[in-house]
């Protein structure tokens, strides 16, 4: 009573507080509401070049992509498989046109079927969902700036039930890719001015000093070298985002309560194996995949543990071996046929794997979980790892990789490496079917362009500042030049003879290679009749040229289409180079790794 005297006194408030929850309530439900209703309640996939991708467009798009596998594989293969997958693919198509044109090939067509069929199944259908919004954002925006489009006629004629983003992305793509091959021309000028080019050669004597015959105490680099140096070469670093996986694989195996009971079920199956009229349905049911046809041996080829049970002189048809076991099997064989004549004989072997329970490999897991457990570094599981007896391997893997050293269900090891950071161990091993996986990041890039402080960034970094300020130091050594002869007594070298000539393939000097600024150097050192220290690839030369010469070759019709078909070939290397450029600078983000 005094309890409910209490409410009555304090009725007012109560009210006030039990009205405003609610009213909190029903605001946050509405505000949800109107959320859900502003952005559809989709959450986005990920963005590409800017533009958001939601689920909702992405799941439709992958619907109508996974229609083709099913329907189409062969186009399937064409629009989202790799270059060998494609590769494969035409060589595929062309055996099967061969195996058409002859009869009684229905096995090797429909062994080919089934190839193309399996090749289409192992594309990531996520992966390739994903590309097709990379490549249409790519070349759109190439598209947009060029003027180009697809009308839609030819929109109409090239659809055939194919979503949207993979027919105007071919489409653009193919349209881009056109133009760029066009663009690579060579004209007679040109071809005439690279002929002259090559006919011409100068024999200079020069002193070569080698970068590290400078010590590295007598020159100074500083950070701002190193940072200006950076951004000269950034173009350079591009790299997709990756990390470097030290890993180590183990099978599940099997425990005694795993042998006993897969012991009991192989007793029953071997009553039945030694009498049964249709042996080749129990192997095809029973048996392991490389186990399931009856196979002739001779003495030779039989597996040496059925050896004495297969060619005793006491074997004949119908007999059964006793049940045998190895560390990881059971096995089981009958006698189907004797062959005196030829010395061989038909078994069927039946042989079934012992399988981990559950428990067999959570009490693996737990063993290693830890060890995981008890290390802080990748050193420390190293270490650890190796008093397992246990060595780790070593992986670099994309964000689009799908399995680690080709371990079956081991795209989660990937997903996890790329939410981790570089050093960091995992927590707990992984699941990957038949194999636990252990793994540590060992190094990490993420963004386009990897760090100034990347190890093969900074010692290159570091060797160019230490070869600007060594050529700096050697100018400043010799203020002025009288001769060759003084140049290598400053510096304990001696004076060489070399023939400098330009190619398109490399700019060689003596017995240097690409060495570009010094064969510049050579040619104009005779107009100028000076002697300057020039910083070279190979170190600091000192030219003093000799008289060109030229080979006066004439300039033929053959010479000239030779000469165009090389500037040609040249330039489309660099065909390939841009397309990688325009995919690199695409930036894409995926939200949902977990779906690759």
């Amino acid at each position: 009573m005094a309890s409910l005297q209490k409410i009555r006194n304090h009725g007012p408030l109560l009210i006030i507080v039990v009205g405003v929850a609610m009213l909190a309530f029903i605001l946050g439900d509405v505000l949800t509401n109107v959320g859900h209703l502003r952005n559809s309640g989709i959450p986005n996939m990920g963005s590409v070049a800017g533009n958001k991708i939601s689920s909702e467009d992405f799941e439709r798009t992958r619907v109508l992509i996974e229609n083709l596998e099913k329907n189409f594989p062969v186009e399937y293969i064409r629009l989202a498989g790799t270059d060998a997958q494609r590769n494969e693919c035409e060589q595929l198509l062309t055996a099967f046109q061969e195996a058409q044109d002859k009869e009684g090939n229905e096995q090797e067509l429909r062994e080919i079927r089934d190839r193309v069929y399996a090749i289409a199944h192992s594309i990531n259908i996520n992966a390739a969902t994903w590309n097709t919004f990379v490549k249409y954002y790519t070349f759109k925006a190439q598209a947009d700036a060029l003027g180009m489009d697809i009308s839609p006629e030819e929109y109409a004629e090239l659809a055939n039930g194919l979503p949207e983003r993979v027919v105007k992305g071919d489409y653009l793509q193919q349209k881009y890719m056109y133009l760029l091959r066009s663009s690579f021309r060579a004209t007679t000028m040109e071809a005439e001015f690279a002929f002259n080019n090559r006919q011409q050669n100068v024999t200079a004597e020069y002193v070569m000093l080698p970068y590290d015959a400078i010590d590295n105490a007598s020159v100074t680099v500083s950070e701002a070298d190193v940072e200006a140096l950076y951004n000269r070469y950034k173009p350079y670093f591009r790299n997709d985002p990756y990390r470097k996986i030290m890993y180590v694989a183990l099978d599940y195996t099997p425990t005694d309560p795993d042998f006993i009971k897969e012991a009991e079920y192989m007793a029953d199956l071997q009553a039945e194996f030694s009498t049964t009229d249709d042996v080749e349905l129990i192997l095809k049911e029973e048996a392991d995949e490389a186990y399931k046809v009856a196979a002739d041996y001779t003495e030779n080829t039989v597996p040496a543990e059925l050896k004495d049970f297969a060619f005793g002189k006491d074997a004949k048809v119908g007999d059964c071996s006793p049940l045998m076991r190895d560390e990881r099997a059971f096995t089981i064989a009958r006698i189907m046929e004797i062959n005196k004549a030829q010395k061989t004989v038909k078994l069927a072997v039946l042989r079934r794997s012992v399988i981990p329970s559950e428990s067999s490999k959570m009490e693996m897991e737990q063993q290693f979980n830890q060890i995981l457990r008890e290390v802080s570094s990748v050193e420390e599981l190293e270490m650890a790892l190796r008093e397992q007896g246990q060595f780790a391997f070593q992986a670099t893997v994309g964000k689009m990789t799908q399995t680690v050293g080709n371990i079956q269900g081991s795209r989660k090891v990937v997903t996890w490496a790329f939410g981790a950071s570089q050093g960091d161990v995992c927590r707990e091993v992984f699941d990957c079917g038949d194999k636990m996986v252990i793994a540590a990041v060992t190094e990490s890039q993420d963004g386009n362009y990897m760090s100034a402080d990347h190890p093969r960034v900074s010692e290159f970094l570091q060797n160019m500042a230490l070869q600007n300020a060594k050529a700096a130091y050697v100018a400043e050594a010799m203020p002025s030049i009288n001769s060759l002869e003084e140049v290598a007594a400053r510096f304990g070298q001696e004076v060489k003879s070399g023939t400098a000539s330009v190619t398109l393939a490399d700019n060689t000097f003596g017995e240097y290679y690409n060495e570009p600024a010094v064969v510049g150097a050579a040619f104009a050192q005779n107009a100028k009749g000076v002697i300057t220290p020039i910083q070279g690839n190979s170190g600091v030369f000192f030219v003093k040229a000799g008289v060109p010469t030229s080979a006066n070759t004439e300039f033929t019709e053959e010479a000239k289409n030779a000469e165009v078909s090389t500037l040609y070939n040249l330039l489309s290397q660099k065909y390939g180079q841009a397309i990688e450029v325009l995919f690199s600078d695409t930036e894409n983000t995926i939200y949902d790794l977990e779906r690759f």
